[in-house]
């Protein structure tokens, strides 16, 4: 799985940028979902909500990334995209016990500098600054309905290859006698981690419910393992006389410690008020300390700090009780911000953007089946002071297939 489906400068920091959770129909409601779920659909922000599908449900997505970079002497475009997740509910215990499985991004790391300094004899040293991949989770969730309670865990197992690469070389000085200079560090991470989540459905009325969600997630210690090789690299691009740096757990001596990653707690609460298909709206709040983030037993790392996110998002069905194709067609929005866990020259990195989408019900004999599709259109840093702002615009598309013949008892032959 490439998990190249997202972009960000400040991807350099770290383990890149982590993914919240949100697939493509909370990701039109600003990635709300913690207290809120729904039948029709699968939710990877809450385990315990997984207990609302009653039938099979399918759920496979993608997104695409459009970004503009502005510093104080240039502007850069780019684009990227590609497959992002792949979730299956599965009714155990019809209305009381669901499974689910999935594999999603963790973190995404994709960027690229290039720097311009005065060298020697009046020669230009330049300097590029690579990175990509990042972390993939494959994850079993289990979640439970105990009357208007809902429970779920889910054990995550986290997996994924970083390389950053930094490459320097001399130019404008008349000589081709210098090659590049190229420092390649290649990470690789395994590990599990686990995800608690509650929820409750407070009646108000027959139609409407105040929904209460919470979630957690256990600092985890990721094993790992690092490499750094120094490489000579000629004009044509060949490479040779390869050296190894560093190298963790060192195969040449015995017993060497394996090094790891740890990576902070995530808490999450949302309240959301929901008028039963007609509409709700959500409030949620994550929040995480990565000032206690260590990079393979560092013991501190400057550019962190601690972050959260609060997004505000809601879904309007406007003609649920006709029939038809617009029947079950749904509008959605949401706002959101957040201070990121990014500290560039002791300021702080912020994001904040808007969100829009829909949902379109694909009516079949296995069930209620939708396409869904949200846009983001978001702001992250600024301009000056040595930061990057990044405009971005954001497409997260996906399908939703329900089955109902699934786990569903034969009454004829």
């Amino acid at each position: 799985m490439s998990a190249q489906y997202s972009q960000s400068s400040y991807s350099i920091f770290g383990i890149g940028e982590v993914n919240y959770g949100a697939i493509a129909h909370n990701s039109a409601m600003a990635g709300v979902g913690v207290s809120y779920g729904s039948r029709y659909y699968v939710n990877t922000l809450n385990p315990a909500l997984f207990g609302m599908n009653e039938n099979a449900v399918f759920h496979i997505g993608g997104s695409l990334d459009f970004r503009t970079y502005t510093n104080e002497f240039s502007e850069h475009q780019s684009s990227t995209g590609g497959f992002k997740d792949f979730v299956v509910s599965l009714p155990i215990k019809m209305r009381k016990w669901n499974l689910g499985i999935g594999l999603t991004p963790y973190s995404v790391v994709s960027y690229s500098y290039q720097t311009d300094e005065a060298g020697p004899d009046g020669s230009r040293v330049i300097t590029a600054l690579d990175g990509k991949g990042g972390l993939d989770e494959a994850f079993v969730t289990n979640g439970f309905k105990l009357g208007k309670l809902y429970l779920g865990v889910k054990v995550g197992f986290i997996f994924g290859t970083i390389q950053k690469e930094s490459s320097s070389f001399l130019t404008g000085n008349g000589s081709t006698a210098f090659g590049n200079t190229v420092i390649t560090t290649r990470q690789n991470f395994s590990d599990i981690y686990f995800q608690l989540g509650a929820a409750y459905k407070l009646p108000l009325s027959e139609t409407t419910y105040l929904n209460f969600g919470a979630t957690y997630i256990n600092e985890t210690k990721v094993n790992g393992k690092t490499a750094t090789f120094l490489d000579l690299q000629a004009s044509n691009g060949d490479r040779f006389s390869r050296d190894t740096l560093d190298q963790r757990p060192d195969p040449s001596i015995p017993g060497d410690d394996k090094p790891y990653v740890t990576l902070p707690g995530r808490a999450s609460l949302g309240i959301s008020y929901e008028k039963y298909q007609r509409f709700n709206i959500a409030l949620d709040i994550h929040t995480q300390d990565w000032t206690k983030y260590r990079d393979f037993n560092v013991e501190g790392v400057s550019n962190f700090d601690r972050t959260y996110r609060i997004a505000v998002g809601g879904e309007i069905i406007p003609n649920s009780d006709k029939p038809g194709f617009f029947g079950l067609n749904s509008y959605r929005f949401g706002l959101y911000y957040e201070k990121t866990p990014y500290v560039v020259l002791d300021e702080a990195v912020n994001d904040i953007g808007i969100t829009f989408g829909t949902s379109f019900p694909l009516s079949a004999y296995w069930g209620l089946s939708s396409v869904n599709l949200g846009v983001t259109y978001g702001q992250r840093g600024s301009v000056g002071n040595g930061l990057i702002q990044e405009n971005y615009f954001k497409i997260d598309f996906g399908f939703s297939i329900q089955d109902v013949t699934w786990f569903t008892r034969t009454k004829y032959n």
